[in-house]
């Protein structure tokens, strides 16, 4: 099992008895951007504590076969996700510059296909 501690940007990977056996740093060149928007808001909101929002480096992840994938929070430029090993290596990094703003994404391994959510619509691209 995988978790993410988003607001802190680590990752860690337990086995099935809840030992934790990887922690790693959530390490990007996005994370400085998302960390300069969320205080932006922060400071923008600071008189109207209802439109605080949280720190996110992460919109979205998924395990395929031995894989963690992640969607990192871009905010709003175009999707990249990472691929982590089991020992939290990244394995491959994918800049996808045709889709901006993804926060949800899926596999469709039978039509060889990334699904992607960009707020209200759907967009496809092969995988």
């Amino acid at each position: 099992m995988w978790l993410i501690l988003n607001g802190e940007g680590v990752l860690e990977r337990y086995d099935s008895a809840g030992s934790l056996e990887v922690s790693v740093p959530l390490e990007a060149p996005e994370m400085e951007q998302v960390w300069a928007a969320c205080v932006a808001r922060a400071k923008a909101t600071i008189g109207d504590q209802r439109r605080i929002t949280g720190l996110s480096y992460v919109h979205d992840a998924t395990v395929v076969g031995q894989t963690l994938w992640v969607l990192l929070n871009t905010e709003g430029q175009a999707a990249v996700m990472l691929a982590f090993a089991p020992d939290g290596q990244i394995r491959r990094r994918v800049v996808f510059s045709s889709v901006w703003g993804a926060h949800k994404f899926a596999f469709d391994r039978a039509r060889g296909r990334i699904l992607f959510t960009v707020p209200s619509r759907a967009k496809t691209l092969p995988w």
